[in-house]
């Protein structure tokens, strides 16, 4: 039942630096990553006076974008730049959507930021996967 346990795991790994501040990391960008989904409705009707229909739609068109670029970027570019590489430039991908975002003025505006926003999916992804090789395979 201990297994099952998620503050445990946190526990087990406070006392491994690396694993810990890769934790914490994952924390942030997961909490940042959750910011869109959850004021984008907002965000679009105050913004750009978008209908619920348009607010779908943009929705859809994230999400394959996002689908894409896990599917055809993150491979490619965690190999030719490595991990922390792709790390980074996830974060500066989102943090740089963000900006944008915050200056678009025109609801057309927001759909070729998206391909930024969904772009930095690659950092989660390769922060997983050297979070993963950080770990046993039995925790």
């Amino acid at each position: 039942l201990r297994a099952f346990n998620p503050v445990s795991s946190f526990r087990w790994a406070r006392g491994m630096t690396i694993v810990a501040a890769l934790m914490t990391v994952f924390f942030i960008m997961q909490l940042v990553g959750q910011v869109p989904a959850a004021l984008w409705v907002i965000f679009g009707e105050d913004r750009f006076r978008w209908s619920a229909t348009m607010i779908g739609l943009s929705l859809a068109v994230f999400g394959i974008l996002h689908a894409l670029a896990q599917a055809f970027v993150t491979g490619p570019a965690t190999k030719r730049f490595g991990e922390k590489q792709a790390i980074i430039a996830g974060m500066a991908a989102d943090a740089l959507g963000y900006v944008l975002l915050a200056f678009a003025t025109r609801g057309w505006m927001a759909f070729p930021i998206m391909i930024l926003l969904a772009s930095g999916g690659i950092g989660m992804l390769a922060l997983q996967a050297m979070l993963s090789r950080q770990v046993d395979d039995d925790h």
